[in-house]
């Protein structure tokens, strides 16, 4: 193996580690809100809402959607779609599973607020080592990714836009939503931003 194979295999390794990892926060950020007990985010609200309207399971009302997401993603753009877009959430996945089953429910109270808003931040911070990685962005991302281009706005701007509109949908479709799904709303655009400019000047590069 010559130095360029291996500087490529090496930098694909790191790119891995920071999708794989950064997924698995992303889950424990996730795990975080769902004990505090605020209210899921806009996307699982709008899930929620499809599995009670459609009678299906909340696990496979999101898989649906997360593969309608990631197909309109490769439509749009094929770059942003990769076999890692597919296998992030088990990461995720695990992640949330692990603080569900150390971390027992919380009562409503400013403590499990403040809980929230750090299962917030966690998140966020998992989802920007995801998009650094470039190894093919979440279901989610990768359709927002594909539409900055076309419609001129940034990540947070589109997030914004999408989430209100499952929002709003999941919610007259019947699906559960809190203060929390409105923090998280506002709050989850800004914060990926932020840190992947701040994963940018720590790492270099993008």
């Amino acid at each position: 193996m010559d130095m360029r194979e291996k500087q490529v295999r090496d930098g694909t390794g790191g790119r891995l580690a920071q999708l794989l990892g950064g997924s698995f926060l992303l889950g424990i950020g996730v795990g975080i809100c769902n004990v505090a007990g605020w209210g899921m985010d806009p996307l699982s609200v709008f899930a929620d809402g499809v599995a009670r309207t459609a009678s299906l399971s909340f696990s496979l009302s999101s898989y649906v959607i997360y593969l309608l997401l990631a197909g309109a993603g490769w439509g749009l753009d094929r770059r942003q779609v990769t076999l890692w877009s597919f296998v992030s959430p088990f990461a995720t996945s695990l992640g949330i599973e692990a603080v569900m089953r150390l971390w027992p429910a919380m009562n409503l109270s400013a403590l499990s607020l403040a809980c929230y808003l750090a299962g917030i931040t966690v998140m966020s911070l998992g989802i920007a080592f995801t998009i650094r990685a470039d190894l093919g962005k979440s279901p989610y991302d990768a359709f927002i990714f594909a539409l900055m281009p076309r419609v001129g706005k940034g990540y947070a701007v589109i997030r914004w836009g999408l989430d209100a509109v499952w929002l709003v949908v999941g919610a007259l479709f019947g699906g559960v939503w809190g203060v929390g799904t409105v923090l998280a709303l506002v709050l989850i655009g800004k914060l990926t931003e932020g840190f992947g400019r701040g994963l940018g000047r720590a790492f270099g590069g993008r």
